[in-house]
């Protein structure tokens, strides 16, 4: 299904933007024909810091995430950008429809550009993180082959416009720290931000908003917290903390295959050390549960591997049975959550 027939559907996956459509010969044509220019990098920082300043050479995009991606949560549809310090950019745009299928092409249909450009320097608004800038250049690849198709592969690829920036001139950047409530409705609808767990743009999360068009490109600074997971183990139980911006979970399980004992959205704004009460995320059969937590940095936590101690009291049941997860008091539970490295 093509981006013209999805808008907003849910919410972004910070680790996976892109969501699998069909068959993999196909999704990989299509992600290897928009990201061909989108390197990757490697920048681990550690996240639970300060609000972002602008750095002393007043370079905002210095400070900002190499990638940016516009997507939504549903359809195989995205637009990735790679920023430069000099505001200079690179890109690619890809949408992949299986359904479209024909003579020659049994394999699917996939809308391609790729594309290249510079913004403007970013200049200050009157809202404290919000920036301006322009769209100085947009340069499309094969630009003689736009609005054109032809299949390969068995595959049918339709050269189009690149998606999120085909009439855009003004664009505003939020840096951590701005006021959600200076974000437009359209744009809030792009992102994973959410006013129950920060009032303002949490550390580590950018955006860039065509005005325009109501569309918005997000980025995370790699290695930020909202891109890191933690595990917690005692025996065959476990417990799982996803730190996310648009509201943690915390997944409780007794032990291997079995359903979660029991699952809260925790609101926390990757700095908050006070009690948060937190409810059940899983609502089958009428579940209100709710959870006291808190998440506080372990002291032997380090950079590239953090520790957080969370501890909960389980408000719904204050007799819960903690003891599988090492605890010898009813409702009542503190452990260490130490950070899960996937390769």
């Amino acid at each position: 299904m093509t981006r013209n027939k999805l808008k907003f559907m849910g919410l972004l996956v910070s680790s996976a933007l892109l969501v699998a459509c069909g068959e993999k010969n196909v999704e990989q044509a299509a992600v290897e024909s928009s990201e061909a220019a989108i390197e990757s990098t490697s920048e681990v920082t550690e996240s639970a810091g300060s609000t972002s300043e602008a750095p002393e050479d007043g370079n905002i995009f210095a400070q900002m995430p190499k990638n940016f991606t516009f997507a939504s949560g549903a359809g195989a549809w995205a637009t990735s950008l790679k920023l430069s310090e000099d505001g200079s950019f690179v890109g690619g745009y890809h949408d992949s429809d299986m359904g479209d299928s024909g003579d020659g092409y049994p394999n699917g249909t996939i809308y391609v550009c790729g594309f290249s450009g510079k913004f403007s320097d970013p200049e200050p608004t009157e809202y404290q993180n919000i920036y301006s800038m322009k769209l100085q250049e947009l340069n499309i690849d094969d630009k003689d082959k736009l609005n054109t198709e032809e299949i390969i592969d068995e595959v049918k690829y339709v050269y189009s416009e690149p998606y999120g920036l085909e009439n855009a001139d003004e664009l505003l950047i939020y840096t951590p720290g701005a006021p959600l409530s200076e974000i437009p409705e359209e744009c809030m609808s792009w992102t994973t931000l959410s006013s129950s767990v920060s009032d303002v743009v949490p550390d580590g999360y950018y955006i860039i908003y065509n005005v325009h068009d109501g569309e918005a490109f997000n980025g995370m600074i790699d290695g930020c917290i909202w891109t890191r997971d933690f595990k917690y183990e005692n025996g065959d139980a476990y417990a799982n903390f996803s730190p996310r911006c648009s509201g943690s979970y915390l997944v409780f399980i007794a032990e291997e295959d079995t359903p979660a004992s029991f699952s809260v959205k925790v609101p926390w704004d990757g700095k908050n050390e006070d009690s948060m009460v937190c409810e059940s995320y899983w609502h089958d059969d009428g579940d209100d549960t709710k959870v006291k937590v808190t998440v506080k940095k372990d002291e032997t936590s380090e950079p590239n591997k953090l520790k957080y101690v969370l501890k909960l009291e389980h408000v719904s049941d204050p007799q819960f049975d903690f003891s599988a997860w090492g605890s010898d008091e009813p409702g009542k539970l503190s452990a260490v959550f130490e950070e899960v490295k996937y390769e």
